[in-house]
């Protein structure tokens, strides 16, 4: 059975303080006339992550222009919400009943139900959208919400303290990317999702924990290496983006402003992440 795969797609698209010298999750690279701070993120944190390290607010405050995988009010508007939904449905008359295998679905049933939700409601969806909603009633579960995930932290300070704020990403281009997920087996899909939820009391823990000392490696393990199962969805999900991202990190390398940039952890760490792309252009960063 493959590892990790769905449910850390919900921490990837979805503390105390440390130690003083503790690395974190960030980078500084050096430019010739500016710096850009890569903030590895998660979506989706709980409050006893909080207060965060105060490193998180110093790059913040150096810098002039924050930079989000897509632009937060959008994501986040009924619209776009509602567009979402609408292609993560099946179509005609088509059910899980009829998309999933007997024993899979019966499966889902349970899962929902240890939940607390019933199976009824989700019928109608397509199976990569039960996933992700498999993802998020569990990280609820455990106490993880979007409104402390990383964006959420920098979207408020950003409100708070006015920055020019860009995306890399249309929100049209991040649907895309979901719907590209039916490319994946049905009962492949779901029976992962339920095998991560049931280990995910065990793995989220650990991810955690490689987050806050900032341990790359470990998050490239545990973030990034399910996805030598799946090399389709690696590189639509993952090595692509990363490339189109970091052409965008250069062109943020020639401004005179210094950039805060803000991207899920595992797409900074790896031989593909945007770290190790910058490393082998010859650029100079720092773990912060």
């Amino acid at each position: 059975m493959k590892k990790n795969l769905f449910g850390l797609l919900a921490v990837l698209l979805f503390v105390n303080i440390l130690f003083a010298g503790q690395q974190h999750s960030i980078w500084e690279v050096i430019g010739k006339r500016n710096k850009v701070f890569l903030v590895g993120s998660f979506h989706l944190l709980t409050e006893d992550q909080y207060p965060l390290p105060s490193v998180f607010d110093s790059v913040y405050e150096q810098s002039a222009v924050v930079v989000f995988e897509a632009d937060l009010d959008s994501l986040s508007s009924p619209a776009v919400v509602s567009k979402f939904l609408r292609k993560g449905l099946l179509p005609g008359d088509r059910t899980l009943r009829n998309v999933l295998s007997d024993s899979v679905f019966s499966k889902l049933k349970k899962t929902f139900e240890e939940l607390g939700h019933s199976v009824e409601l989700y019928l109608k969806m397509k199976p990569w959208l039960v996933a992700l909603t498999l993802n998020q009633l569990n990280m609820a579960r455990l106490g993880f919400k979007p409104e402390l995930g990383i964006e959420f932290y920098y979207g408020r300070k950003v409100k708070e303290k006015a920055r020019p704020v860009q995306a890399l990403e249309s929100v049209a281009f991040q649907m895309g990317l979901m719907e590209k997920l039916s490319e994946i087996n049905a009962d492949e899909l779901i029976l992962q999702t339920i095998e991560d939820i049931e280990r995910s009391e065990a793995t989220i823990p650990e991810l955690i924990n490689a987050w806050q000392s900032g341990n790359a490696r470990a998050l490239d393990s545990l973030l990034n290496a399910s996805f030598k199962d799946f090399p389709e969805i690696g590189v639509f999900l993952l090595i692509k983006r990363n490339q189109a991202w970091f052409k965008q990190v250069e062109r943020f390398l020639r401004d005179d402003r210094n950039y805060l940039v803000v991207v899920g952890a595992g797409h900074l760490v790896g031989t593909e992440g945007l770290v190790e792309l910058l490393r082998k252009k010859g650029y100079r960063l720092k773990q912060l």
